[in-house]
């Protein structure tokens, strides 16, 4: 059965920055991945408002999905932006490459045998972004070749509760390689965040709560419409215990 395609168009201005429009392909699939979630525009937003602590930096984006944000990272002048998703799971990785694709950024796929033969996940000259694939708490050769880090981004990783510890892990392993690096994630509350906050504190890692209002991410603009409903929504800046804020 064809895949039925389709797309949607998020627009962020509010006059005091240059507006942004990124164009995400999907795909109507039950597969998580394969649409965009209501946390990813969230965090897109608080992406294109904080732009300034963007540029520059070196980015990584942990279960990308359909790529908002991290292509929004690359579209306000990101250095350069890994986009990830679960490995073996090459349609996942092929819907973040059409989302790249669409915004006109620079990119390739890395290929399970690309890392394998040495080439590794950085990203080269003439490219913004790779993609590749990255399964969480699994420190396999695509992740020990990542290259240092400023910035990692994550929306709705804390979907299943199965997988909360895995995330925390590879986060906490990522921020001790990167000891001045930040994890911004954005999750939609299904179940008590404790169990979220507990697993930071296991693993010597510290979270500020962002309010979602304070950056206008309850205003955002998909077709033309202000549709993402943010009551549910929560926004964590998580690094190591003692990393200094800067």
């Amino acid at each position: 059965m064809a895949l039925r395609r389709t797309e949607k168009v998020f627009e962020f201005d509010d006059f005091s920055l240059p507006s942004l429009r990124v164009v995400v392909p999907e795909v109507l699939d039950s597969q998580y991945g394969m649409y965009t979630w209501p946390s990813a525009p969230v965090l897109a937003c608080y992406i294109w408002k904080h732009q300034a602590e963007v540029k520059g930096k070196r980015v990584l984006e942990l279960g990308s999905g359909t790529a908002l944000a991290g292509v929004t990272a690359a579209l306000v002048g990101a250095a350069s932006v890994v986009l990830s998703e679960q490995e073996g799971q090459p349609q996942l990785l092929d819907n973040c490459r059409r989302t790249c694709q669409a915004n006109n950024v620079p990119h390739r796929v890395l290929l399970d045998g690309d890392v394998a033969s040495g080439n590794g996940v950085s990203v080269a000259d003439g490219e913004q972004v790779r993609i590749t694939g990255l399964s969480w708490a699994c420190f396999c050769p695509a992740f020990l070749s990542l290259p240092p880090l400023d910035l990692i981004l994550g929306s709705d990783c804390f979907y299943d509760e199965t997988d909360y510890q895995n995330i925390v892990v590879t986060v906490a392993f990522l921020l001790q390689r990167n000891p001045s690096c930040r994890f911004w994630t954005t999750y939609q509350e299904r179940v008590s965040s404790h169990n979220i906050h507990s697993l930071l504190c296991r693993w010597k890692l510290t979270a500020r709560s962002i309010s979602v209002e304070s950056f206008g991410g309850d205003h955002v603009s998909v077709d033309g419409h202000v549709t993402v409903s943010v009551h549910t929504i929560h926004m964590l800046e998580i690094r190591l215990d003692g990393a200094s804020n800067s």
